[in-house]
């Protein structure tokens, strides 16, 4: 708070997640709260793959060998670059583990195009961050369509609605580091949903919302004081 009271009264701050945002209720501090979403792109048929950039260890390859076992995941789409800092989450799923999944992996010279192409076609893509600031790798997926699995923390579950536009599980199963059947549990009760009508929720509700992030922009010049 006193980094806060300091600052220049020029200095204007906005706010991209709920919790930030309550940060600044608390302490009277003027803020301006922004959703943003991404520009939808144009929908393309799914094919039954997983998409998982591990950026940073979020999900073995224990546990993703259990998920596509569950869901019957015909293709996983690995994408094995690490943010900075998470070097020692490296790893590159061994696919003679997995029962009946071929698994193709991304590595760090494949360029956006690559990437963005694998998204549009990937019916389902997994959060590869506990929280996030703003979270545009998600939102990226869910502007193509795909169905977002994510632990139930922030922003993901500031955008999606457990088994309506996406997938919310407890982030209580990650602190873990993933212990019991509980969470096995979890995943059979996954396979029962819709997948590709929950991607395309999420697709509408992100074109939807990208009308009201345009008008907040409007609004947000004005706070801005331009």
């Amino acid at each position: 708070y006193d980094f806060f009271v300091k600052l220049s009264p020029k200095i204007k701050i906005i706010s991209f997640c709920d919790p930030i945002s309550k940060l600044y209720q608390n302490h009277s501090i003027s803020y301006f709260p922004l959703k943003f979403y991404l520009e939808p792109k144009q929908y393309q048929k799914k094919t039954k793959q997983l998409f998982y950039w591990n950026r940073t260890g979020l999900w073995s390859e224990n546990n993703l060998i259990k998920l596509c076992d569950e869901l019957a995941i015909p293709q996983l789409i690995f994408q094995a670059n690490v943010d900075p800092g998470f070097e020692k989450k490296t790893y590159r799923p061994d696919p003679s583990k997995f029962k009946s999944t071929r698994v193709h992996i991304l590595e760090n010279g494949e360029n956006r195009e690559a990437y963005f192409a694998t998204i549009a076609k990937s019916l389902l893509y997994l959060a590869p961050r506990l929280n996030e600031g703003g979270g545009v790798s998600f939102l990226e997926a869910a502007s193509y369509g795909a169905c977002v699995i994510s632990p139930n923390t922030t922003t993901m579950n500031e955008y999606l609605e457990h088994e309506k536009n996406g997938i919310l599980f407890s982030a209580a199963f990650v602190k873990s580091k993933w212990k019991g059947l509980f969470f096995r549990n979890e995943m059979k009760k996954w396979k029962e949903l819709n997948f590709e009508k929950m991607g395309r929720a999420m697709y509408e509700k992100n074109r939807l919302g990208l009308q009201n992030f345009q008008e907040q922009i409007k609004e947000l010049a004005r706070f801005m004081g331009l």
